[in-house]
């Protein structure tokens, strides 16, 4: 298995070679349109995916290195599709959302206790607050933090990136060893869940703190709330029958179930919030319906595709590092897991979670958000970040997602090496 999984990688080359002489036409200028740019990047994705898969490594990990092949060597050839394939892969966040909610059992998470819940919402903006006051207190000491931010301006946006983690990292790999349902798995996602909220009260903060005009967060979150109680109303007595009367048709039936998931993010992102909390509550309703299992087997693969090409685009994306800049990364990365384990492990055994799910949560949740990259290019826009601090946070989340490929594989290995 493994020799014919290293003879694929020269395919590799070989494509990137065929293609650049077809773009080029014999010497041109030309960038690939977006389709033929889209199935390069998936051709080399899977590439890489039979290699990784044959030495045991993630296939997370072979999405990013196809990105960053990609982005290093056949640039000019993407041309500008790079930039269009980034937005068009952020479906895979809403696919990822609107399946969250479809397969979420509410009834059960609340069961975990109100303990639970609280420790689980106060979990964001404790670490926040804590990372805050650390790079605060190390500023008016006259000193600077490795992997952390050194100007003041800095200090939000790495905060958040060390209190949040990744929606789209881990509902995927607790999916692939069928862990969403146990304990520690509905402690994970529940929290995932409120660090989506804050997430958007962080956005917000940051883009009032750039310039950027918008509505009050009161009036923003009450229009949010809502618009979500005329979704379920609407749910309820209208969308249950259109889906009743395609019951016996599956495709028409997942295709209806798409349109009120985009209609549902369309409207979150009107007034204010993200498209992903809509697709949420989209799930939501739709998963409290009898039909919610077949419209989950058709979402399914679109999830898995649009979310492979989220990293790969998320690859290409990113500049060369200097070491410099992977060092503070790792540090960074360091710091995150340090976060997890010292603030949210003590909350949770005080919640009366035992000591297992109490370490399995935080080892599952130790990672930079991919949320952190839609902050990213405001700091930049508004000085408050340097080039260098955008890619320390950038690379951090790379690596955090690596890391978190075999962390939480082995979850609850490790959560019993440390109890």
């Amino acid at each position: 298995m493994m020799k014919r999984a290293t003879a694929l990688a020269p395919l590799l080359a070989v494509v990137l070679l065929s293609t650049a002489a077809h773009a080029g036409g014999g010497g041109g200028s030309e960038s690939l349109d977006l389709i033929s740019a889209i199935g390069l990047a998936v051709v080399a994705a899977c590439i890489l995916v039979v290699v990784f898969n044959a030495i045991k490594v993630p296939a997370l990990l072979a999405y990013i290195v196809a990105g960053l092949l990609l982005g290093a060597f056949a640039s000019p050839l993407l041309g500008d599709s790079i930039q269009i394939m980034g937005h068009i892969s952020h479906l895979g966040l809403v696919f990822l959302l609107f399946i969250i909610g479809l397969e979420m059992d509410l009834g059960g998470i609340l069961r975990l206790g109100p303990r639970a819940a609280v420790a689980v919402l106060l979990q964001a903006p404790i670490a926040i607050g804590a990372v805050l006051g650390i790079q605060y207190a190390a500023n008016a000491a006259g000193l600077a933090i490795p992997g952390l931010g050194a100007e003041s301006p800095s200090f939000i946006y790495f905060a958040v990136a060390c209190a949040l983690g990744s929606t789209a990292v881990v509902v995927k790999l607790l999916g692939d060893k069928f862990d969403l349902d146990s304990k520690a798995g509905k402690v994970t996602v529940l929290t995932l869940i409120a660090e989506d909220i804050w997430a958007v009260l962080a956005l917000s903060y940051v883009s009032s703190q750039g310039g950027v005009e918008g509505s009050s967060m009161v009036v923003m979150l009450g229009c949010g709330a809502l618009l979500a109680v005329v979704f379920v109303l609407f749910t309820k007595y209208v969308l249950s029958r259109v889906l009743a009367s395609f019951a016996t048709a599956p495709d028409m039936l997942a295709l209806v179930s798409l349109g009120w998931c985009f209609l549902c993010a369309e409207g979150m992102s009107r007034v204010g919030l993200s498209a992903e909390i809509g697709a949420l509550i989209a799930g939501l309703t739709i998963g409290r319906l009898p039909h919610h299992i077949e419209v989950l087997a058709k979402v399914s693969s679109l999830r898995d595709f649009f979310m492979a090409l989220f990293f790969v685009a998320l690859g290409m994306t990113l500049p060369l590092p200097t070491l410099a800049v992977m060092i503070d990364s790792l540090l960074l990365v360091a710091i995150v897991i340090l976060v997890r384990m010292v603030l949210f492990t003590p909350t949770l055994l005080l919640s009366r979670l035992g000591p297992i799910v109490s370490l399995t949560a935080p080892i599952n949740l130790s990672q930079v958000s991919e949320f952190t990259l839609l902050l990213v290019p405001i700091g930049i826009a508004s000085g408050a970040l340097n080039v260098d601090d955008g890619m320390v946070i950038s690379y951090g989340l790379m690596l955090s997602v690596v890391l978190s490929g075999f962390a939480i594989k082995y979850n609850y290995r490790l959560a019993m090496i440390l109890e």
